[in-house]
């Protein structure tokens, strides 16, 4: 990737460092209402004397300046007043949820964050050769997006805009462009990779195969006894006898 920056509004940051990525797959803000189209997203984490993040700052003023005009000083004071207005800010801002400390990674840094909703498309992803990935090629652009994750480091190309609406007003910022750079510290994520931890265990030989599987049985049903049909009673009265036959009237 070039250092050049050939796109009005762009700003390039080399060797950010990623946090809360949302790249690979795109994601919801959490609490969202349903129906919220999910964004690829994440935090950059910089040095605060990154010229870089000086310049993107002051590109965020002079837009905001352009919109708003005389009435800028006070809008722009309401929207550094408030984090969630802007898509910049201090490290010490990023407090986790759970321990109410400082966010790993952020203490002493500055951060940008940048997205790009789902419907918009995907943000291109640039490969080790520093050519953009096909977007039509999917398991390509898949396969290079899951080497992003929280703690690696990126290059990127972000671009800020301004937003006024009824949501109020606000400093907003597209994800343009992103690059792995390196290897970093994974933030409170799963370990990628923990197989020096298994050094010098003994591992028992496994069994040629399973024993073969032996359905259960039913259980046998119970000999009941045959039930027994009770005689008939005894008649009340004599069997009836059939008559003599008439004597023949021949003789």
């Amino acid at each position: 990737m070039s250092n050049a920056n050939p796109f009005p509004g762009c700003v390039l940051f080399n060797r950010a460092r990623l946090s809360y990525p949302a790249i690979a797959a795109p994601r919801a803000p959490k609490g969202s209402s349903p129906g919220v189209v999910p964004s690829y997203s994440g935090d950059f984490i910089l040095n605060p004397q990154d010229p870089k993040y000086t310049e993107f700052v002051n590109l965020c003023n002079q837009l905001a300046q352009a919109k708003w005009g005389t009435h800028y000083p006070n809008i722009i004071k309401a929207i550094y007043a408030d984090k969630d207005r802007r898509c910049f800010g201090q490290g010490e801002e990023k407090i986790n949820g759970t321990t109410y400390a400082v966010s790993d990674g952020y203490a002493g840094m500055v951060w940008v964050k940048g997205s790009k909703k789902s419907d918009k498309g995907m943000p291109q992803m640039i490969g080790a050769d520093n050519n953009g990935i096909d977007p039509n090629n999917t398991l390509e652009w898949a396969n290079e997006a899951r080497k992003l994750y929280g703690g690696c480091y990126v290059n990127v190309v972000l671009k800020p805009w301004v937003y006024d609406n009824t949501f109020g007003k606000g400093f907003g910022c597209d994800l343009i462009a992103i690059q792995f750079a390196a290897d970093g510290a994974p933030f409170g994520e799963a370990v990628r990779d923990a197989s020096a931890m298994f050094a010098g265990q003994q591992v028992a030989q496994p069994s040629l195969g399973a024993p073969a599987f032996q359905p259960p049985q039913a259980p046998a049903a119970p000999a009941w006894p045959a039930p027994q049909v009770p005689g008939m009673p005894a008649m009340p009265f004599p069997a009836a006898q059939a008559p003599a036959a008439p004597p023949s009237p021949w003789g």
